[in-house]
């Protein structure tokens, strides 16, 4: 549930955040005793509580559900699509490939989709014969990486998930890493499962 995550990552946070007022206020940059130590508490105090309802805000209101997806929060789901728009390149110490990524609400009551957003970004990969290691090379289809336990109401209604395998892995391996083939799909296979994604593939009617 999207509260139980919320309360979970600011309860923890808070937690820090305490400790470290704690030290600020030992210190003297915090406090009571003079305006400029007033004026620090309630800068902390204030830009804590304000991206705590900013996220609040984004979490729970989300983006306006289309007129023809009917219910809550409840009843959709999240993908991405990764399309890659060029080869991998030695950049900053590492190789980056540039990708665009999409993202995209399924809504299980209409099977309703919502594009979210579209940005372009390089991805760590990794040098040729070590190409895709550290990122999952399944390319123009929707992943989710939501529990498989909050994906069984969805399934109940005729969607279908499934783990990610050499199919999946293959079109972009033979095109990327041809002479590693193997070791790509492996590498690839492993990645997708340790990021626990999962490819949507589509609604039974």
């Amino acid at each position: 549930m999207a509260w139980q995550s919320f309360v979970y990552q600011y309860g923890v946070m808070a937690v820090v955040f305490c400790f470290g007022l704690v030290l600020c206020w030992r210190q003297g940059d915090i406090g009571i005793s003079s305006s400029r130590r007033r004026r620090n508490l309630l800068l902390l105090v204030g830009g804590f509580v304000f991206f705590m309802t900013l996220q609040g805000i984004f979490q729970f209101a989300g983006p306006p559900t289309p007129a023809q997806a009917r219910g809550t929060i409840q009843d959709r789901f999240f993908v991405r699509y990764f399309t890659p728009l060029g080869e991998a390149v030695e950049k900053d110490a590492g190789w980056k490939m540039p990708m665009a990524v999409e993202g995209a609400w399924f809504y299980g009551t209409s099977a309703a989709r919502q594009s979210v957003y579209r940005l372009e970004q390089e991805i760590d990969s990794g040098p040729p014969g070590d190409r895709f290691q550290k990122i999952c090379p399944v390319f123009g289809v929707p992943l989710t990486d939501w529990h498989p336990e909050e994906l069984a109401a969805f399934e109940e209604r005729g969607f279908r998930f499934a783990p990610v395998t050499r199919t999946d892995c293959g079109p972009a391996c033979q095109s990327y890493e041809p002479d590693h083939l193997e070791t790509c799909i492996t590498a690839c296979i492993g990645e997708c499962a340790g990021h626990r994604l999962l490819v949507f593939r589509g609604r039974v009617e």
